[in-house]
This record gives structure tokens, sequence and C-alpha cells, in this order.
């Protein structure tokens, strides 16, 4: 009976200390959250784009990767107001195959450039070892391809909404859920071949859903390094999907 009491005392002690070490682990990760809510990233950024769109016997269509660098900041404190702003470019060789009532045109040999900008306002709530950040916000795409008498191009602006969200898993590494719709406040599809112009601006929604991997760094962990695997549909109602990674190396302050 007494060895049976005994092991229950340690086997208590041994809950109690780690749940104490959980606690302060979790009072130590929202006091670093409060005192460092800055945060600046940057990073190269590589995505397949699969296109297949058509407006007024045009149609363009294809796949092609791009490459290009993203930069960013947030401002990201536990139950305060969020916010953030990115800023990405990209491109890739060659333009994608375009054709007008079903002639096709040879392809643009130009560079194909793929831009975006976004701006987001919301509110951080800290649950336990975690942070989940509801937002609303604007932005716009935009990509095309080709000369003065032969190009492609398509532009959108957007409102969003939807969340951020990060746990942390252990001391040196969190994992996120980022997730978000948006709907084209103006579309502007343009197709020209020399005495051809076809335009469109009919809107539609979008999304994107990411899960970055973050992983702190240094003595004092004011680098993270973060990767983040996303899909992203410019149109549902079309296929304008991407595939892509992200590599963004962030510092808190």
């Amino acid at each position: 009976m007494k060895k049976i009491l005994t092991n229950l005392i340690i086997l208590g002690s041994f809950a109690i200390h780690v749940v104490h070490g959980r606690e302060a682990q979790t009072q130590q990760t929202e006091s670093f959250n409060q005192k460092h809510p800055h945060h600046i990233y940057f990073g190269p950024e590589a995505f397949w784009f699969n296109l297949n769109t058509h407006f007024k016997d045009v149609k363009v269509n294809g796949s092609k990767f791009f490459i290009g660098l993203r930069l960013g900041y947030e401002y990201l404190k536990p139950k305060a107001f969020y916010f953030g702003i990115d800023l990405m470019g990209a491109g890739g060789n060659k333009g994608f195959s375009d054709s007008y009532k079903g002639y096709h045109f040879s392809k643009s040999n130009g560079l194909t450039g793929f831009g975006n900008i976004e701006l987001r306002f919301g509110y951080t709530f800290s649950p336990r070892k975690g942070l989940v950040t509801p937002f609303l916000g604007m932005g716009g795409y935009s990509f095309g391809y080709g000369s003065h008498h032969h190009h492609f191009d398509e532009g959108i602006s957007y409102l969003t909404g939807g969340f951020r969200s990060q746990c942390e898993l252990t001391p040196v590494f969190s994992l996120g859920w980022n997730l978000k719709a948006f709907a084209s406040i103006y579309r502007d599809e343009r197709f020209k071949f020399w005495g051809i112009k076809r335009t469109d601006h009919h809107g539609g929604w979008g999304g994107e859903i990411g899960l970055p991997l973050m992983w702190h760094v240094g003595s004092a962990k004011r680098w993270d390094i973060q990767l983040q695997p996303y899909f992203l549909s410019l149109k549902l109602s079309e296929r304008q999907n991407i595939y892509g990674t992200r590599l963004l190396f962030e510092y808190r302050f």
C-alpha cells in the first residue's frame, strides 16, 4: 500500500511539473509575441499556373512555371488590431497558347509577368499556444505577356476575407493554416492580335488555402523560416489554378 501511495505521489508531482512547465512556456510565448509584434518577411516564391480562359471567341490556355519574390509586413500581436501588406512579382518565359475563332497564333517569346498586392485588416485572438486572425482586405492580381501588336493581359481588383492562424507545437516549430476567399470588384481581360481586339469585364470568385510551416531559429527566436505550400484559384468558374510554394525569411521586432 505504501509503495502504491509513493508511486501515486511521484506520478502526481510529475504531472504538476509538466502542467506548470507548459503554462510557463505558453506565458513565455505570449510575452514574446507581445513584445515583438512587427514582422517583416521576404523570400522566393515559385508556382505552376494552369490556365484555361475564354471570352468573345478568344481562348487562352496552357501551363507555365513562374518564379519571383514576395515582400511583406504584418503587425501581429495577441488580442490586438492586425494589419498586413503583401507585394509579389514573378516572371515566366514565353506566353500561353491563344486562339481566336479556332485559329491558333504562335506563342509570344517575351516574358510573362505576374503580380499581386494585398492589404489586410483584422483582429488577433490568442487561444492557448496559438494565434487566430480573422481579416478583411483588398488587393489585386495581374498577369500578361506579348508585344504591342500581340498580347494578352488580365487584371483583377478584389475584396477579400478569411483568417490566418498558427499553433506552436514545440518551442522551435509552429504549424499554421491560412484561408481566404475573394470577389473581384473589377476584372479586365484584353486580347490583341494586330487588328483583332477583344475585352471582357466579367467578375468572379476566387480563393486561396495555405499551410505555413514555421521554424523559429536563433537563441533569441527573432528569426523565422517559413515554408508555405498553397493552392490559389483566380476564378472558380474557370481553370485559373496556381500551385505554389513560398520560402520566407521573417524578422520580428
